[in-house]
């Protein structure tokens, strides 16, 4: 892909590959599709009124055919930057939950960008070639900001998300203080801070046995899952 940098990896498969018109950073990786919502895989054929902003700007480029004009070519490029540029912003999460459908965006923008971009000669002259060498640089430049906007967010979540993990030694050791109290206290379920629970066993002190035994059968992994869902969303992207 040679398109403005593009350093994003993130939560969906196959993330090796490299992005971005100067060799593209990957920044972002991922192993699964945790958190990703909002997709979408159907990028053939017409447009329909449920396809989001992304499809639909994915199937107007694939309509887009070159010629042997280069004037022609020249204006087709131009309209492909026209349909891409106003998507490369960086909404918060959902830009990260639509991060496959961007990502299928930017490889389809790059390859019809090369193939029509290659049937324009290098000594080929004139004010259009220039409007459109500058149209590229717009988008690169526009990528640069999109890049760091997404780091500046994911490095912030990860940071808050850890500081607020809850881990599994440490409710275990609240397991423990609970037996103290004869599992009258939920210390364990206060950590989590599910009050309800806390307060709904106070008369079932047995309960903190079951408690100790689920969570010795838990991986951290999963108790983040099912308690840490931020901590869980952001670690799937690494820089």
């Amino acid at each position: 892909m040679n398109l403005g940098k593009l350093i994003i990896k993130g939560a969906a498969s196959q993330f090796g590959r490299e992005f971005g018109r100067a060799g593209a950073n990957k920044i972002l990786k991922g192993s699964n599709y945790y958190g990703v919502k909002n997709v979408d895989n159907d990028y053939e054929g017409r447009i329909k009124p449920s396809d989001s902003n992304i499809v639909k700007t994915i199937k107007e480029i694939k309509k887009i055919k070159f010629i042997s004009s280069n004037k022609g070519n020249i204006s087709r490029l131009n309209d492909m930057n026209a349909l891409i540029k106003p998507l490369i912003k960086f909404n918060g999460t959902n830009t990260l939950d639509q991060l496959e459908n961007f990502i299928h965006l930017t490889t389809t923008y790059n390859e019809n960008h090369d193939q029509g971009k290659s049937l324009i000669p290098d000594n080929y002259l004139g004010k259009d070639i220039d409007y459109l060498n500058g149209n590229d640089k717009e988008i690169d430049e526009l990528f640069d900001i999109f890049n760091g906007e997404i780091k500046s967010f994911i490095t912030k979540g990860k940071e808050e998300s850890l500081s607020k993990r809850k881990l599994k030694k440490i409710i275990l050791k609240k397991c423990l203080f609970s037996l103290c109290t004869l599992g009258f206290i939920n210390f364990q379920r206060i950590y989590l801070k599910q009050y309800g629970t806390a307060i709904g066993c106070f008369f079932l002190p047995f309960f903190t046995w079951i408690d100790l035994l689920l969570f010795l059968s838990e991986s951290q992994e999963t108790i983040d899952r099912k308690y840490n869902p931020d901590y869980a969303y952001y670690n799937k992207f690494s820089f």
